[in-house]
């Protein structure tokens, strides 16, 4: 009887750490949840995919101050996802841990001609910080420059980013905002202008060689 009794408690002293071993500490602080990854889906709305004027087969024409034109044909809207993954603290999960998927489109404007390209993205992300916010971000690739700009300051008056109404090749345009590179460091020789209504009007690369929207 007690060889049977010795056993058991065996079994379950066993079974315990067998839980233990394969249980984990979940980024919300609990630790009696198995050690599985999880999937989380993060998406744009139906209005931030809206807050460009673009529909993927668009034509973006433009002049530069070195007396260059480019006439750039999109190749349509295609969409993709960014992947991120956040690992279980608790050493024992190894592997395992919340596998983040973040909806995002891109559009490849081609001068064949030229052999010049202007790519517009549009992604969702999520920075790691104390406050762990998720950003919608527009980035615009020409010459090898990138350009940034958070979606929500995109004609908006509140950031510094604004620049407000401003005339290019003697048509007024407004609610002007400007992009920025590094990271969204401000750099005011380089930079990109862009509204909702027209979508992208100007590309500094440099002082001297500026891109500006033509009709």
């Amino acid at each position: 009887m007690k060889t049977i009794l010795y056993s058991s408690i065996l079994v379950c002293i066993g079974l315990i750490s067998l839980f233990t071993l394969y249980s984990c500490q979940r980024p919300d602080g609990s630790d009696d949840k198995p050690c599985v990854s999880t999937t989380e889906n993060y998406y744009l709305t139906e209005a931030q995919k809206k807050i460009l004027p673009y529909t993927g087969f668009d034509t973006i024409n433009m002049v530069s101050s070195l007396g260059d034109t480019i006439h750039c044909i999109g190749t349509g809207k295609q969409s993709f996802k960014t992947y991120q993954f956040i690992p279980y603290s608790k050493p024992s999960c190894s592997n395992t841990g919340t596998e983040k998927y973040y909806e995002a489109y891109k559009i490849v404007f081609v001068d064949s001609i030229k052999n010049k390209t202007i790519e517009i993205v549009h992604y969702k992300w999520y920075k790691v910080t104390d406050f762990n916010s998720l950003y919608n971000e527009i980035l615009i690739s020409f010459k090898g420059y990138n350009f940034y700009i958070f979606d929500s300051g995109i004609s908006n008056p509140n950031p510094p980013t604004y620049f407000g109404n401003i005339k290019l090749n003697d048509i007024d345009y407004s609610d002007v905002s400007k992009t920025n590179r590094n990271n969204h460091e401000d750099d005011s020789s380089s930079f990109s202008l862009i509204n909702k209504t027209n979508g992208l009007l100007q590309i500094q690369l440099n002082p001297a060689e500026i891109w500006t929207i033509i009709d």
